[in-house]
């Protein structure tokens, strides 16, 4: 480990939702995360969603206790990263601040989005955070989703490792990791 420290947002939770309850801690102080591993879980009055690791580390401090409500923006917790962060960002628009991998974030988003609007028209992207068991996808669905987003993103994946994903989020950490070249 570097010996490097972040402190970790609470993330935007979409439709202009910016606050959420804490209902429990995944990662607790001194677990170690890896990018993707899910730290927390939150609620808002939408649904329930996790809140994933965005860099690999080591959980030092927890900023908040469950029951607790969080807003956007608001200090997580605080983790050991493993690689040192990168410079700080000078502040920009949003729309100036995109990379190709958060325009890759969205394109699969976009995807798995309109695989779910075909069984239920009213999905949201709150519903990518959803247990697959709790969408109406069955298994041939899920198939056509990995198909159609190594199509769409010029990738090819196995099938079989995506098999037993119990979230969408997970697909999209695979296809991200994959769209990477990692």
């Amino acid at each position: 480990m570097s010996g490097s420290f972040e402190d970790m947002p609470v993330p935007g939770f979409g439709h202009s939702l910016d606050e959420a309850l804490l209902v429990q801690w995944v990662a607790g102080v001194g677990d170690r995360v890896r990018r993707g591993d899910v730290v927390a879980v939150v609620e808002t009055d939408k649904a329930s969603t996790e809140i994933l690791a965005e860099r690999d580390g080591r959980v030092m401090e927890h900023s908040a206790t469950a029951g607790t409500i969080l807003k956007s923006g608001e200090v997580l917790y605080r983790l050991a990263a493993d690689q040192p962060s990168h410079a700080p960002q000078p502040s920009v628009q949003a729309d100036e601040r995109r990379t190709p991998m958060s325009e890759m974030e969205e394109r699969i988003s976009d995807v798995m989005l309109a695989k779910l609007r075909e069984r239920e028209p009213s999905s949201g992207p709150e519903d990518l955070t959803r247990p697959v068991s709790e969408l109406d996808l069955d298994s041939l669905d899920l198939v056509e989703l990995h198909q159609r987003l190594e199509r769409e993103l010029h990738v090819k994946g196995d099938l079989r490792e995506t098999a037993g994903f119990p979230l969408l989020s997970d697909f999209s950490a695979y296809f991200m990791k994959l769209a990477s070249g990692q």
